[in-house]
Formats: structure tokens, C-alpha cells, sequence
């Protein structure tokens, strides 16, 4: 016994010079002064403890001191905990803590001033109720510690973790106590020997928490959600004393039976704690009343909102935007049933639903219900609460499936600029009561939300949609006039058959031209087929030969055109189809503006590392005007048949492949069109190497 009492005295000791230091340094603070009544209570309670067991007399005085310092300590969390909050945010709470506290130490205290000092041994109903009063006790001082711990600010955490550590520690050991003495019905004496240096080892960390905490002023973020968590470890910690209480009578029965109720009362018991944990309607009924017996509000905005944006935005398990919609719209008031329904057309479509009725169908846009939603506007119909409720059940607009879906609850109109883009049904969840307004305010302002971001996403489809129409569009315009010179040329080529079809040179002319004609036409087929009239490629192609051969194979009986190229080869990257189609249109469109007397200069050569084509003819040319507002746009031509696409496809593959198109004229003096397209790398180098080889 000499090792107890001399760490009691040690015990006493330390926390008798910790509170010293506390009143001499500490603020005068509410908080501070009960810190220096928990460790004079454990100063006192630990100095009773080593003075009976020395004289080895009856402890009623360390009995009494032990709920004083329990209910000390308690009452330290609670305020630590209260510090932390805005003034006046969690009074209620406080109170309601403070007075838990109040009420179980009083009734300890009551109980050992009726056990006539609980003489040794206690009668063991007695010792029941002091076990389990202890026991409570010490279960509400750990959810106060993991509180603390967990609505601590990060960067403040710091400050309170030895704190929580230290007092921590003794609760989990009292926890430990307690729960072993009340289940073999005696205290162990060596456990309730060691609690004195238990509590001697937590004084340390109380005293540097302290020192980190003069003013005890710790910020802490306190969220409903740690409410509501502390709440449930609270009801089940009253549950399974309740359960512990009730299956200890059921033990001390003497009927051979007892055994077998008491173990099968306990797991029913379990068997429902688990029921009630995972029942949706319970934990709503419990929300509600928590909120409005310790909020302000209702509800949690900034919680809600995040909820709403992390469900609005996720994209996992392959759910599409109007799943996500609705889930977060019917998570906002915990429903689980119902449906969303967009507007496609002629009809509201049904999206997105979970356990509709058979009759729930697409409603059309143009009908009364679509017409009573727009004129309403963004105001939420209740379908199912009060007088409201049932006027609306018997609207001649409302659709006969929703009139006869009895659990349907809430209609929400999805309005986006004073135009109905579709609505969502809630069915009313269990244990949800009647709406209020600040249910209406935020179900009216997430709907909102939801529909803008729906109307955003159905536009965005839209303009993509619009967009590859037009690229579609755009490709086949510009095939439609390739065919058109294609088909110029093959009427050219029979139109000078009837003069010359006897000549051998212009028949074998005649073939390599339609031969070529014919061959341009099917690959531009072919890109149709492919569905991909532009596709542009990364091919090599020889600029020389292929300007030679396309303008050598051209019908005669044309204007004079003079052909001029560089030595050797060019190569540039571009399909071969497009490169001629675009050399081809610039010589056409010379040919076009010279006139049968006029005359027409191709010059191809190497212009640093680009390969420069220049078509020069002369023309009536063009004036300033014309060039900067027409000719290089979509649908200008100065052509009484021209499409007006041919000098535009030309410069946007000019840019797709890297380069440029340039035009100059002036009225009277011709035009020249420059087409500028970079070599491809190692071009020149190899070209060059070339050439001295040959010349060699």
C-alpha cells in the first residue's frame, strides 16, 4: 500500500502546484478558473485518496471529491469547447452539457448521503447505480474530448491536443474501471490503485496545454454535422446503459429461463440499435428536432451548398448530368424518389427517375401543364401538404399519373429566363414534416441553380452540334466547287473534241484530261464517303511536279499561260489532292479574269524555307474595295455564276498547311495571287546535296 499512497501524494502534489501556477499566471477568465478548480478537485480528491488508504479508514470523503473532480473536469470541456464558438452561438448547448452534468453528479452525491457513506461492502444495488452513474459521467467527458479535438481548426490543433491527450487518457482509464467493475459487479483494487499515477502522468500534458492556452480562446469550427454526431454517440451511449440496466434485472431472476431472456433481450436490443442506425426516416425526424431546438436555422447553407456542388458536379459511376441534377435536388431535403423531366423537342422527356410509377410518361410542351409551369414560374408546387396540396390534386392542368401518384410531394418548376426548360417530382420522404419557408427559399434556389446549369449544358450540345453541321456544311461547299471545276473542265474538253477530235495529239490530250477529271471526282467522293471532307494530312508532296503535270493536262484553246519552274523539287506537306485543287483554283480564276486574248504567268520557286507560287494574269483587276470586303470571304465573287468559295478554300488550306495567301490588283493593271507554303524540314538540305551529286 506504500506505492498507492505515495503516488497519490505525488498525484496530489503536482496538480496542487499546477493550479498555483494557473491562478498566478493564468487570465481571470471563466474558462481558467474552472481549469484550477479540476486540478484542486484532483489535487484534493488524490491527497484523500493517500491520506485513507494510509490510515486504512473508509473513503466516503474521496468518494465525494471523485464526482467533484469528475464533474470539475466536465465542466472544463464544456466551456473549452463553448470558448471556441461565436458569442452566444452554443449558449444553449452549453447549458444543456453543463446542466447533464449537473443533474448526474448531484444524483451521485445524493446517492451516497442515502447509502449512509456506502459502507464496505456497498449493497450491491447501490454499487450498481454508483457504477453506472460514474460510467455516464465519464462517457459524456469523452465525447466533450473528441469534440474539442475534432472541431479544432487545423492550424490551432496544436494548442488543445495535449490537452485532450492528457484528460483524455484519464476518462478512457475510468471508462476501462468503471465498465469492469460494473460487469463483475466489484472494483479491482489494483486498477483503483493505479489511478492515482494515471492522473499523475496526464499532468504534464494539462500543464503544457496551459502554457500554449493562457486565454483559452481556441477557435473551432463547429459544424451541424459534429452536432449531430456528437448527438448520436450521446442517445446510443443513454441506449446501452439503458440495455445494460435492464439486462442486469433480467440476470438477477431466479427462474431457470433467465439466462436465456437476458441474452436474447440483449441481442433484440442490438438487433434494433442497428435498424434504427441505418433508417433514413429516423434520422431525419432527429435532424429536424436537433436543429430546432440548437440552430438559429434550419439549415446548414455552407454544408448544404457543398453537398449540392459535389453532387452537381460529380461524374463518377457513369451517371449523366440529369442523374446528377436530380440526386442533388432531392438530396437537398433527403428524398430519394422521384424524377426529372427536360424539355426535347415537342415534349418534356423524362431523364432521369428512381421508383416512379407505371404511368409517369413524357408531357408535351405545348399543353396546360407546360403552360401553368411558365406562368407560375419558379415558385415550388407542394402537392402534398394542407389546402395547397389539395387544390393542386384536383387542377384540371395537372397530368393524370401525378394526380394519381399519392406520394408525390413536390413539383419543381425548372425556369431559365422566363422560359421552362423542364421540372422535377419529389416524392415526400419518410418522417419528413410540412415545408417551411426556409425549406421553400432553398429548394427555390437550388432548382435555380439546377436549371441553369441544365440550360448551359443543352446549349453547349447545341452550338457543338451547330458547329460540326457547319464544318459538314462548310466541306461540302467547297467539294460542291471542286466538282463544279471538274465539270468545267470536262465540258471545256468536249467542247474543243468537236474541233479537234480528229487530231491524234489532242485525243490522247483529251484522255489524260478526262482520265484526271475523273480521278479528282472520285477522291472527292471518297472524302465524303469518309465523312471528312477537310481531313487535312501530314503527306509529302513534290509542289513542281505536281503544278507541272495538273497545268500540262489542261485543255488548249485557252489564254496563253506561261509556265515558269524552279530547278528541283519542293516538297511541302499536304495531300496532293488539296495542293492541286488550290493551284488549280488560282490559275482558274486567272484564266477567268484574262480572257481568251489575255495572258497568264505561273511561277513556282523557292523563297528561303517556303516555296512561293505566284499566278500572275492581266486582267481588268480589282479595286481596294472589293479585295479587303469580298474576295477573300465566303460567297464574294465577282462571278455572275461563282459559288464565291474558291479563294477562300484556298486560304484556309493555306493556313492549315502552315502558310499563306496573299492578292494583289489594281483596276487595270491585273491581279496577282502569291501562295506561300513552308518546306519541310531537311527539304532544302537534301535537295541541295542532290544537286551537287549531279553536278559531280
Amino acid at each position: 500500500m506504500a506505492v498507492v499512497v505515495w503516488t497519490n501524494f505525488a498525484c496530489a502534489l503536482l496538480y496542487a502546484v499546477l493550479a498555483l501556477l494557473l491562478l498566478a499566471h493564468s487570465t481571470r477568465r471563466l474558462t481558467a478558473w474552472m481549469l484550477i478548480a479540476a486540478c484542486s478537485a484532483t489535487a484534493l480528491w488524490a491527497l484523500s485518496v493517500a491520506l485513507e488508504t494510509g490510515l486504512w479508514v473508509q473513503r466516503p470523503m474521496a468518494q465525494l471529491l471523485e464526482v467533484l473532480r469528475l464533474g470539475a473536469w466536465l465542466g472544463f470541456l464544456v466551456l473549452v469547447r463553448s470558448a471556441g464558438h461565436p458569442e452566444g452561438a452554443a449558449s444553449r448547448e452549453t447549458r444543456w452539457w453543463l446542466g447533464s452534468v449537473g443533474v448526474i453528479c448531484t444524483a451521485l452525491v445524493g446517492l451516497y448521503l442515502y447509502g449512509g457513506k456506502l459502507a464496505s461492502p456497498p449493497a450491491e444495488g447501490l454499487l450498481v447505480a454508483d457504477l453506472s452513474g460514474h460510467l455516464l459521467l465519464v462517457t459524456i467527458g469523452l465525447l466533450l474530448v473528441e469534440a474539442v479535438l475534432r472541431e479544432t481548426q487545423l492550424e490551432s490543433r496544436w494548442r488543445l491536443k495535449y490537452l485532450c491527450i492528457g484528460v483524455g487518457g484519464m476518462l478512457v482509464y475510468d471508462l476501462f474501471l468503471y465498465s469492469e467493475s460494473l460487469l463483475f459487479r466489484r472494483i479491482d483494487p489494483i486498477l483503483d490503485a493505479s489511478r492515482g499515477a494515471v492522473a499523475a502522468i496526464a499532468a504534464p500534458l494539462v500543464a503544457v496545454a496551459a502554457a500554449r492556452n493562457p486565454s483559452w480562446s481556441t477557435q473551432l469550427d463547429v459544424s451541424r454535422r459534429a452536432v449531430y454526431h456528437s448527438a448520436a454517440l450521446v442517445g446510443v451511449g443513454i441506449y446501452v446503459l439503458a440495455l445494460a440496466g435492464i439486462g442486469t434485472l433480467l440476470g438477477a431472476l431466479e427462474a431457470e429461463w433467465a439466462g436465456v431472456l437476458q441474452v436474447t433481450f440483449i441481442f433484440a436490443a442490438l438487433m434494433l440499435l442497428a435498424a434504427l442506425f441505418f433508417s433514413g426516416t429516423i434520422r431525419t425526424a432527429l435532424k429536424k428536432q436537433l436543429s430546432s431546438y440548437l440552430f438559429t436555422h434550419r439549415h446548414d447553407y455552407r454544408e448544404q451548398w457543398r453537398r449540392f456542388s459535389a453532387a452537381l458536379s460529380s461524374s463518377g459511376r457513369g451517371r449523366s448530368l440529369p442523374e446528377r441534377a436530380f440526386q442533388a435536388v432531392a438530396g437537398t431535403v433527403d428524398c430519394e424518389q422521384g424524377g426529372l423531366w427536360l424539355r426535347e423537342g415537342e415534349v418534356f422527356a423524362r431523364v432521369a427517375g428512381y421508383r416512379l410509377p407505371r404511368g409517369a410518361s413524357d408531357e408535351p410542351t405545348g399543353g396546360c401543364f407546360a403552360q401553368e409551369l411558365t406562368a407560375r414560374g419558379d415558385r415550388l408546387l407542394n402537392l402534398g401538404d394542407g389546402s395547397e396540396g389539395n387544390t393542386l390534386r384536383k387542377a384540371p392542368w395537372l397530368p393524370a399519373w401525378l394526380q394519381a401518384w399519392k406520394s408525390a410531394w413536390l413539383l419543381i418548376p425548372l425556369i431559365q429566363r422566363g422560359f421552362s426548360i423542364g421540372f422535377i417530382v419529389l416524392a415526400r420522404p419518410g418522417g419528413r414534416g410540412a415545408l417551411d419557408r426556409e425549406d421553400r427559399e432553398l429548394l427555390e434556389t437550388v432548382a435555380c441553380h439546377t436549371a441553369s446549369y441544365l440550360a448551359e449544358d443543352q446549349n453547349t450540345r447545341a452550338l457543338e452540334e451547330a458547329r460540326r453541321f457547319e464544318e459538314l456544311s462548310r466541306g461540302l461547299a467547297f467539294m460542291a466547287h471542286d466538282l463544279r471545276n471538274l465539270a468545267n473542265n470536262l465540258s471545256l474538253t468536249l467542247a474543243n473534241a468537236r474541233k479537234h477530235i480528229q487530231e491524234p495529239e489532242f485525243q490522247q490530250d483529251m484522255l489524260l484530261s478526262m482520265e484526271e477529271s475523273v480521278a479528282g471526282m472520285q477522291r472527292v467522293l471518297g472524302r465524303l464517303r469518309r465523312r471528312d471532307p477537310q481531313a487535312p494530312t501530314t503527306a509529302s508532296s513534290d509542289l513542281t511536279q505536281l503544278i507541272g503535270d495538273s497545268l500540262r493536262g489542261h485543255p488548249s484553246e485557252r489564254p496563253s499561260v506561261r509556265l515558269e519552274l524552279g530547278d528541283g523539287p519542293l516538297f511541302v506537306a499536304g495531300d496532293p489532292d488539296r495542293l492541286v485543287a488550290v493551284s488549280g483554283h488560282l490559275v482558274q480564276n486567272a484564266i477567268d479574269a484574262a480572257g481568251p486574248e489575255g495572258h497568264v504567268t505561273v511561277r513556282l520557286h523557292r523563297d528561303g524555307a517556303a516555296s512561293l507560287l505566284e499566278v500572275i494574269d492581266d486582267g481588268p483587276g480589282m479595286s481596294a474595295e472589293f479585295l479587303r470586303e469580298r474576295l477573300l470571304r465566303p460567297f464574294g465573287s465577282s462571278k455572275p455564276h461563282g459559288f464565291g468559295l474558291g479563294l477562300y478554300q484556298c486560304r484556309e488550306s493555306a493556313r492549315e498547311l502552315g502558310g499563306e495567301l496573299a492578292i494583289e490588283s489594281k483596276p487595270g493593271r491585273g491581279t496577282v495571287a502569291r501562295l506561300r507554303l513552308p518546306l519541310l524540314s531537311g527539304n532544302t538540305g537534301g535537295w541541295e546535296q542532290e544537286g551537287r551529286d549531279a553536278g559531280e
